[in-house]
């Protein structure tokens, strides 16, 4: 099993290429990453794969959180926690 990948790109269209894959049964790569645009530049994704854990972790370029309210950063954990949920459904 896969212990560690990195990807550097996300954005919106990712997002909704990745679902189209996953309904497709296509796997997602770095290398089917690094064909779509990057819609956050310089970020270096960190994601752990274990049987029993899913950890993803989001170095950022810049200071780009700073000054987020505490309603914004909930809102944010809200959509990453679903994002990862329409990900996750296919092995439950």
């Amino acid at each position: 099993m896969a212990d560690h990948f990195e990807f550097r790109k996300s954005s919106p269209a990712i997002d909704s290429d990745i679902q189209k894959a996953l309904k497709e049964g296509d796997p997602i790569t770095e290398q089917w990453m690094a064909n779509k645009d990057c819609g956050t530049p310089g970020a270096i994704y960190r994601t752990a794969i274990k049987p029993d854990k899913v950890s993803l972790e989001v170095e950022l370029p810049q200071d780009n959180l700073l000054g987020m309210s505490e309603e914004e950063a909930v809102a944010l954990e809200q959509e990453i926690h679903n994002a990862m949920e329409v990900i996750l459904a296919k092995f439950f």
